[in-house]
């Protein structure tokens, strides 16, 4: 005489099974984003204390995060910097 295993012990299985094969393609989803080679455009090209920027700082801060793509923040020493890049522009502002 066989031993099944009751229906809901296997849809338990196949769930499981089903969760950690979404889990390890997610994963790897990830890994292959993560890994793959920036293009040269997406470097810094000046680099200004602690903020490395793709234009050279042009104009005052406070124009360009009100049409910033990109800001952020960083320590230069004991001071703080906040950095900011617009289309074809970028902007800091330090102080201590």
């Amino acid at each position: 005489m066989a031993v099944h295993e009751p229906p809901q012990r296997k849809r338990r299985l196949s769930r499981r099974f089903f969760t950690r094969a979404m889990g390890a393609s997610a994963l790897a989803a990830a890994t292959s984003v993560a890994t793959q080679a920036r293009p040269a455009s997406a470097q810094a090209i000046c680099e200004y204390l602690c903020c490395q920027l793709l234009y050279c700082p042009t104009f005052p801060y406070s124009t360009c995060s009100n049409n910033a793509t990109y800001i952020w923040g960083c320590y230069s020493g004991a001071s703080f910097c906040r950095c900011c890049e617009a289309p074809g522009r970028a902007s800091i502002s330090c102080y201590p």
